[in-house]
């Protein structure tokens, strides 16, 4: 029971993350785009586009890991809601159905922490970036 609580409660952190970082991307690009030096806009500027680029890498990579993890859970939850509310008569189908309960309750146990990990870091690194763009850091 606790570690659904868990998986609920990490998730819900890397969506925050991913959303935290997203937003801080935006602001990131639409003043890059708007910001001129040596006569073009900043974004332009190699250095300035690579960081960009690797943001926008690193914020689509967590939002896909994020998601994935939402599926399994999503899974697990909806496997264990069926032999609870609904058992199936057959033993080699009930047998079916348990096995795949475990593996993706397995599979959530090792996602939920992974994202939670990589998007709150991510968002770490892309909300620094962000301020280097901005002419902060």
């Amino acid at each position: 029971y606790v570690m659904s609580l868990m998986n609920g409660a990490r998730i819900g952190i890397a969506a925050q993350s991913v959303g935290i970082a997203e937003a801080a991307f935006r602001v990131a690009r639409d003043y890059a785009a708007s910001r001129k030096q040596f006569g073009v806009a900043i974004e332009k500027l190699p250095a300035v586009r690579d960081m960009l680029i690797d943001m926008k890498i690193a914020i689509e990579a967590g939002r896909a890991l994020l998601y994935e993890t939402s599926r399994i859970v999503d899974m697990e939850l909806g496997y264990a809601k069926r032999l609870e509310t609904n058992p199936p008569e057959d033993k080699a189908q009930a047998k079916q159905l348990k096995n795949d309960s475990r593996k993706y309750k397995r599979y959530a146990g090792m996602l939920t922490p992974m994202s939670k990990y990589y998007c709150s870091e991510m968002c770490n690194r892309v909300a620094y970036d962000s301020i280097q763009v901005l002419g902060l850091g």
